[in-house]
Parts: C-alpha cells; structure tokens; sequence
C-alpha cells in the first residue's frame, strides 16, 4: 500500500521545491516461500565420510569425526541422533547464519531457510556418506516482482478561490518509479506556480492599503499502480495545502494545515528603525478569527497616542496579507517617537512589532523596492552615499581599405554599442544589527529589486556578491551594495558609416 512518508509543508513557496514522498511495501509482490529440508538419519556416518550442503553460492563440507572439534566443519560419527546432529550443524558460521536448525524428531534434522528464494534449496547430492536420506522438502520460492509498478498523484486547485471547491478534474497527473532512497518523489512546485500570481509592487512610498498576497489551496489524491496492462489500485487523499509564489516555507505556519500564527511571517525582528519617508511592510497568515491590526503610537514621554485599527479585508481569509508598516504609510500623529504594530483574533493578541522613528532623513534618501522570501514587497532605505557611473562598450570591424584611401576614410568602426548604469550604494545608520542581518540577506537573495526613478519603477540586478557590515558610534548598522539596470541603453543600429 502506498504511504505518505514526507507530505508538504502547510505553506509553501512555489519558487522552491515543494516535494511530497511515498513509500510502499508493495514494489516486490508477493513475499515469496522459504525453503524446508528434514533429514532422516537412517544409518549412522562412519569416520571421514562428508555431508555436504550446497546453497545459495556456498558449500558447506562437514566430515564425520568420533569426537567433533569446534571448528563447525566435523560432525559426529557412530549416532543416529538427530540432536546430536542439530548440535552439531549449529556450529557451521555459514548454515547457521542462513538456516534455522532443529531436530523435530528423534533421528530426523530439520533446516529452514531464513529468507525466500531458491537460492536457499539445498543440495546434498555430493555427500560422501550414504545413510541419510531427504523425508520432506518445502522449496523456496523469490519474491515476485509487480510488474511496471509506479505511483500516481492528481493534483487539484481550489477554484475560485476561497470557495473550498477542488473540482473532479485534476490540474496534473503526474506519475513516479521508486528512487534509490526507496522512495516515489513528486515536486509539485513548478505545476502549483502556475496557479499563484505574483504580488505586484506598490507604485508609491505613501499611504498603501491592506492587500492579499496570492495564495492557492490545493489537494491531491494518490494510489499505486502496476500490471500489463498497468492499473491504478485503491486511491488515497490528502490536504489541503497551500502555496504562495515565494522561495520558502513560512516558518510559523505551524505543524497542521489550518494553524495559525500569532508572529509576523518574514522574520524580521521584532524591533527596528525607520525614518520618516521610508516605506515598509509586515506579512501575516489570516484565518477566519482574525479580527483587526492595531497601531498604537507613543509619544517622547511614553504616553500612548488612541489606537487605530486597520481592518483585513474580507477576502483575506485563509490567506497572507501585506500591512503598511512605515510611518507615512500609517499616517502616525506628528509627535510620534515610536509605534507598535500587532494584531488581535479569536484567541487574544499577537506579538507586537515595534517600529522606533529615527530623524535621520537626508536630502537624497531614497528606497528599493524588492521581494522578499515570501513573494511580497518590501522596501530598503538608502539614506548613504550613492555614486552613479557609466560603463559603455561596443564590438570593433576593420574594414578592407581602398587603393585610393584618404586620412577620411575610416578603416576601423564600431558597432553593437552598449551602455551600463551601475550605481555604488550605502544604506545609511538605520539598521540594529538583527535587522542589518534580515535586510541584507532578504535583498541580496530577492528575485527582483525596483528603484523608483523619473522612469517609473525601473528593474535591477545586483553585481555584489558580499556584503560587508558596518557600525556607527550609536550603535547603528548599515551596508554597502552595487547594482545595476537590468536593462542596457543599446544602439540597435546594424548599418555602418565609411
């Protein structure tokens, strides 16, 4: 029968495996027979007459002595005794590391086979001595091997979503043989990113509301299948899941498939810095306890301002959603040193993320967008140096010169020009040092880092390929990175002047 020996993550990212794993006892068939031999001790062995036992490659030569040694190669002459006998086939490595011993009857040894197969049917027939002889015989019999046998997994797609409706028609078949590690193995990652869209970035550094990132819930059933011609068995289900476009697992999505987190899913810790323009945000899994996201600011003195709330929209149930985290984004009231952030449902209130605002705001601070682990957007304050540079290249063509050339004609032109903008950047003392961890190692792994321009949201790619921290005397950290347009100016003309 086929087993679910690793199922899915609760929730996913879609950008990484997302493997489940089967096992079965079915692949050999039926068991197989162990072979059974009893001996009947008819006349006793006279002195340096042999018993010989041929199995499985090996053969085993016993020769009859008065007084046996401990060797397991002698056997006793002068008796018909089958304990005796037994005793003495026991201290043979080979047939007891192979076979049962006994004596079931008074003048009778008994062999059985460890393990089925018929490489385990003995053969005596080379023996010197004559007075034994083979009273009943269970042949061995190998383990039949199922024909073709694979593992089948259909997988289905809630839809429309939020509806708990999987439909009768599978998205995908997909089918697997048995792997080394004896396991049947289906990645399910690249069928599921198909079904979950991508988070699309804010346009803008202000006020954004509450929205949902895409998350799917999906199920599959599963069964084996073999034969010629081959055909499924009994059939087995098992979600649902979920999946979301990103390239982990959330860690706090917990160990059942419905759980819930009272924790913010990136990681991020708990308490960070932000100047005033700069844009954030917090991920959360809902479910249908959720109430609301709660802001509390404090003044310098520690006195709170009124909470406000932010209500999760009505399509957020069962899924991630993206709140504003940065002071302009949440409007804070002016007097605002620092604010809480958290979030209350059916069984009290979650772990609060507190956000310190730091008055460090200089004339070109700027922000990147990127996406995080989770498939969403967040954004990277860069209040540092920034230096702008230009690299160009072309390809170079020689011509052949004419008779009749002149110091105007070119013999050397260019063609395929292209050009780079590469910019050197530093984030500025805005980090603690958690957060100078989590900032670095979620943008310098993103998928996609936008810089907002004149342009619009324009793509880049970073060339750095470390990132080295540093600390200020109050204890802030920041980083430096290069990066780049992730498209060239290019000159596409293919005609050449001569």
């Amino acid at each position: 029968m086929l087993t679910i020996a690793s199922p899915p993550p609760a929730m996913a990212g879609t950008r990484r495996p997302i493997l489940v794993q089967f096992s079965t006892d079915q692949v050999t068939g039926p068991s197989g027979t162990v072979h059974g031999a009893v001996f009947q001790i008819d006349t006793a062995a006279a002195i340096d007459e042999t018993w010989v036992f041929i199995f499985n490659g090996i053969t085993v030569t016993l020769t009859a002595k008065a007084g046996p040694d401990s060797s397991g190669s002698q056997f006793t002459s002068g008796t018909t005794s089958g304990i005796t006998l037994a005793s003495d086939l026991q201290q043979n490595y080979f047939l007891s590391e192979n076979f049962t011993i006994s004596s079931p009857s008074a003048n009778r040894v008994q062999l059985t086979a460890k393990a089925p197969g018929t490489a385990y049917n003995i053969d005596s027939t080379g023996s010197s001595w004559s007075g034994f002889s083979l009273v009943s015989e269970t042949p061995g019999e190998d383990p039949a091997t199922l024909e073709n046998f694979q593992a089948w997994l259909d997988l289905y797609i809630e839809e429309p979503r939020g509806s708990n409706d999987f439909g009768n028609i599978p998205v995908a078949k997909l089918t697997a043989t048995q792997g080394a590690s004896g396991f049947f193995i289906f990645d399910l990652s690249a069928i599921l990113d198909g079904y979950v869209g991508d988070d699309p970035p804010p346009q803008a550094a202000g006020v954004v509301l509450l929205t949902v990132l895409p998350v799917r819930k999906y199920k599959f059933r599963y069964n084996e299948a073999f034969g010629s011609p081959i055909e499924p068995r009994a059939t087995s289900e098992s979600g649902p899941y979920y999946c979301f476009q990103g390239r982990k697992e959330h860690e706090a999505a917990g160990t059942s498939n419905n759980s819930f987190s009272d924790t913010f899913l990136t990681g991020r810790p708990l308490v960070s810095n932000m100047w005033h323009g700069q844009s954030g945000y917090l991920y959360l899994r809902t479910d249908p306890a959720l109430l609301t996201i709660a802001v509390t600011p404090f003044r310098d003195d520690g006195t709170a301002f009124p909470p406000y709330f932010l209500p999760v929209p009505s399509g957020a149930r069962e899924s991630v959603v993206k709140v504003p985290a940065g002071p302009a984004q949440l409007s804070v009231p002016a007097g605002t040193v620092r604010y809480d952030i958290y979030f209350e449902y059916g069984a009290g209130t979650s772990r609060t993320y507190t956000v310190n605002i730091i008055d460090q705001c200089p004339p070109h601070s700027t922000y990147l967008l990127f996406r995080n682990a989770l498939g969403g957007y967040e954004s990277l304050p860069v209040t540092g140096a920034k230096a702008k540079k230009g690299s160009f290249k072309a390809d170079m063509h020689d011509r052949i010169l004419p008779a009749n050339y002149t110091q105007q004609t070119r013999e050397s032109h260019t063609f395929n020009h292209q050009g780079d903008d590469t910019w050197d950047m530093h984030t500025g003392w805005v980090f603690t040092g958690q957060e100078a961890d989590y900032y670095a190692r979620q943008f310098m792994m993103s998928e996609n880092i936008l810089m907002p321009s004149g342009e619009g949201l324009v793509p880049m790619v970073l060339t750095s390929k470390e990132v080295t921290y540093s600390k200020d005397r109050i204890h802030l950290y920041g980083f430096s990175f290069a990066l780049k347009k992730a498209s060239p100016h290019r000159d596409r003309h293919t005609t050449h002047l001569i």
